[in-house]
């Protein structure tokens, strides 16, 4: 009966004398908007009949109680949190009000690294541990330090000291004499290098040798030689030995020829490169002395004014040519040059030349065999036609100049006949 209540705004009639039953109209005590029941209607049609009453009619068989949102919301005021106690329900408004547990009323605010969680004002709070939070270890970090001790507070350890002047070893293979010193191990340097007697040396004439660290006792890597070196490749045949990059090469004695190979860059016979530099020359022969006076060049392809020197040693420009580009080879990389190549149409047709002891080779006209199939092809023969119609035409031409000249007289010598008169 106590969800009757929610009824007891509806006015519910039953007419005398008619077939038709009870009806009853009007709003219901609560809209179901805040939290709706499956067991109770929000429509006056609806009234169940246990809850209904005769409007007017004073001795009704029940009487309506006074609403009480609470019950007819069903309105559940349980704690929301741990630090809340159990609520209670205003029955005019179907509202619920908290208090918050009294301090230190136990409870869990789900921190692993937090102690003793109690309430306060309404909050789970417990004391933060930090050794536990940062999971800290508080191993020595010395020989000169014992126990060690982490403070829950601020998560630091603390340690004791060793007495100065105490033996301890520091880990440093270049000190000697380690001994505690204010809780650290401090022993006295030395050179490791001058005591085992190193001496850092280059593999080849082309390098620096590295430097010996005193601390460690060992050479850092060997460095290229800066600029220009002389040196010695140990080859009879050869002259100015210098360093290119770490290799020493020198420049055949007796010289170099240089055989031409074809239009295109310089390859192999896989169509390989070699890395180059390039830039911009005045002629062709400036090209050809700057390959001749680089050892380690094989070759280079000329179309003015672009250069372009073909190698097997250098991985960047040299050093007296700034402004030219490098660019590097193919991979694999090309070691030798065997044939040229004509990358697209559009390019410039350079011409390769490779160095070396074996020039282009010069026909004599004893070695030049002409067919008569080749002296007599069409391109010939046609050229042949057209002296001939030159020649024809020319002649009436020759004539007709010659005599327009004879028809016209010099000058002086018609000045000298009107100084002299008239013969006799």
């Amino acid at each position: 009966m106590l969800k009757c209540g929610n009824y007891n705004t509806c006015n519910c009639r039953k007419f005398k004398g008619s077939q038709n039953p009870p009806a009853c109209d009007g709003f219901t005590f609560s809209t179901g908007q805040a939290n709706p029941r499956d067991d109770i209607f929000y429509d006056c049609r609806l009234v169940p009949d246990q809850c209904r009453h005769t409007d007017g009619v004073l001795c009704n068989t029940y009487r309506y109680c006074t609403p009480d949102l609470c019950l007819i919301d069903d309105v559940d005021c349980s704690p929301r949190h741990q630090c809340e106690a159990p609520g209670r329900c205003d029955s005019a408004k179907g509202l619920c009000f908290w208090d918050n547990q009294e301090d230190g009323y136990p409870c869990d605010d789900g921190i692993f690294y937090t102690l003793n969680d109690s309430c306060q004002e309404g909050f789970c709070q417990g004391i933060a541990d930090f050794c536990l939070g940062y999971n800290v270890s508080c191993d020595p970090l010395s020989s000169c330090l014992t126990g060690g001790e982490c403070h829950p507070s601020t998560g630091r350890c603390t340690y004791d000291k060793l007495p100065d002047e105490t033996p301890c070893d520091d880990g440093r293979q270049f000190t000697v004499q380690d001994q505690c010193q204010n809780g650290l191990c401090v022993g006295r340097p030395q050179d490791l290098c001058e005591q085992f007697g190193v001496v850092c040396e280059a593999p080849n004439w082309c390098y620096d040798p590295g430097r010996c660290d005193p601390k460690t006792g060992l050479c850092s890597e060997a460095t290229l030689a800066p600029g220009y070196r002389p040196c010695n490749d140990q080859d009879p045949t050869t002259s100015n030995d210098s360093c290119i990059e770490g290799v020493c090469m020198g420049m055949l004695a007796d010289g170099y020829q240089y055989q031409t190979i074809g239009a295109g860059e310089c390859v192999d016979r896989e169509n390989r490169r070699m890395a180059r530099y390039a830039g911009d020359v005045k002629d062709q022969r400036e090209c050809e002395r700057i390959c001749t006076g680089d050892p380690q060049c094989a070759g280079y392809a000329y179309n003015f004014p672009l250069c372009s020197i073909y190698g097997t040693v250098r991985t960047t420009i040299p050093m007296e040519l700034p402004w030219w580009s490098f660019q590097a080879g193919t991979d694999p990389l090309g070691v030798i040059i065997e044939d040229s190549q004509v990358m697209t149409e559009v390019q410039r047709r350079s011409i390769c030349r490779r160095k070396g002891v074996v020039p282009d080779r010069v026909m004599s006209p004893s070695d030049v065999e002409v067919s008569a199939d080749e002296f007599f092809s069409p391109v010939r023969i046609g050229i042949f036609f057209l002296v001939i119609l030159g020649c024809f035409f020319a002649l009436p031409l020759t004539d007709y100049i010659s005599r327009l000249l004879k028809c016209r007289k010099d000058p002086l010598e018609e000045v000298a006949s009107q100084a002299l008169g008239p013969r006799q």
